[in-house]
């Protein structure tokens, strides 16, 4: 039976009071702690011109002093020519300024740091060899976004 008390006892960093003369003179500290997650809004443009090299931009970059955001998307983008319906489609490659930069064999286009608000990297559109007619061409493109520890 006494075990049973023992057990369930609970284990306090300080205990405070005063015996004898009924007072409550003792005082304790404790740590508190609350944690905020990290937060970032990175802009993705609706339309994205590949002749060019381009840079993300983020509005809001809260993230903590050990931690990266990546925006990482597929190494190639199906395109269309809008001008020649009979053309055949492109696969276009994404090109980026740091090309040892990748995440599961997909290109990380952009990178930001604490409080960053543009990205060092930049990414360009390379048309493969041989394809691709005269013409505008468009495809879509999904970008993913991932936090991660520095090491």
């Amino acid at each position: 039976m006494g075990m049973l008390v023992v057990g369930s006892t609970t284990a306090y960093a300080q205990d405070i009071g005063s015996f004898g003369d009924g007072g409550f003179g003792d005082t304790a500290t404790s740590t508190m702690t609350y944690d905020i997650d990290s937060t970032y809004i990175v802009s993705i443009p609706a339309t994205i011109n590949m002749n060019q090299e381009n840079k993300l931009t983020s509005n809001m970059m809260d993230i903590k002093s050990n931690e990266l955001v990546e925006v990482y998307t597929d190494p190639t983008v199906q395109m269309t020519n809008k001008n020649n319906m009979e053309a055949a489609p492109m696969d276009m490659e994404i090109v980026t300024s740091n090309t040892d930069l990748t995440y599961n064999g997909s290109p990380i286009v952009a990178q930001f740091m604490q409080g960053a608000m543009e990205s060092s990297m930049t990414f360009w559109g390379k048309r493969p060899d041989a394809q691709g007619s005269a013409g505008h061409y468009e495809g879509t493109c999904e970008f993913h976004i991932r936090i991660r520890e520095m090491n």
